[in-house]
């Protein structure tokens, strides 16, 4: 099976060792290899990539900014992130914007291969210990949602209707007029949406607890 690949890579140097890997078997075909992804977003392509390497640090940019331009324009492409940052919100953020793929700097042939193969065939392909480090990274997110689920499940209605008002930026004021309640009341639920919650202040429950 022949494979289309597209490098973007403003790593001069990185950029040609890919194009050398990619070049050791003759079923991988390079359909574009650039260090500008203006260059790509713009160019006429007669063929498409089923595969596009993706540099995570372009010059002046992240590559995972414009996954999505990168998918639009080419509709059928895997997108891999390569990179030299092991951060595992990096990758989730990847994933979340369409990425399929993630290798870090520096990899093998057989490491490319397989990822591209792997790919191809509708697996996501992630380093086993990015996968396990990963799925913790998970786990933690979901206890911290179930969490702040029952904590705020603990609120009365009315408190409910002010933390509501609280997480859109709303001040006392504000919220007690829309709530047809007084100030002094808002301030009551306030101490009380704060104790429940356990957090200190306004900017501590922001970033905690919005959605």
């Amino acid at each position: 099976m022949n494979y289309f690949i597209g490098i973007l890579e403003d790593n001069y140097t990185a950029r040609k060792s890919l194009e050398e890997l990619l070049q050791l078997l003759p079923e991988y075909r390079i359909v574009f290899s650039e260090g500008d992804y203006n260059a790509v977003l713009n160019a006429q392509q007669d063929v498409h990539p089923d595969i596009i390497l993706l540099d995570e640090h372009l010059e002046n940019i992240s590559g995972i900014s414009i996954i999505e331009k990168l998918s639009s324009k080419f509709k059928n492409a895997y997108i891999i992130i390569i990179t030299g940052d092991k951060d595992e919100e990096l990758v989730l953020k990847a994933m979340e914007h369409g990425a399929k793929g993630f290798l870090y700097k520096p990899f093998s042939f057989k490491d490319l291969e397989k990822a591209i193969k792997e790919i191809n065939s509708g697996s996501v392909y992630l380093e086993p210990d990015t996968l396990n480090t990963l799925m913790g990274v998970l786990n933690q997110k979901h206890k911290a949602s179930k969490l702040k689920s029952e904590v705020v499940a603990k609120l009365t209605n009315r408190e409910k209707e002010v933390l509501d008002q609280l997480l859109m930026g709303r001040e006392y004021k504000s919220i007690a007029e829309d709530l047809n309640m007084s100030y002094h009341t808002v301030n009551h639920h306030i101490k009380n949406i704060y104790l429940k919650c356990d957090v200190k202040s306004k900017g501590e429950l922001l970033a905690n607890y919005k959605i």
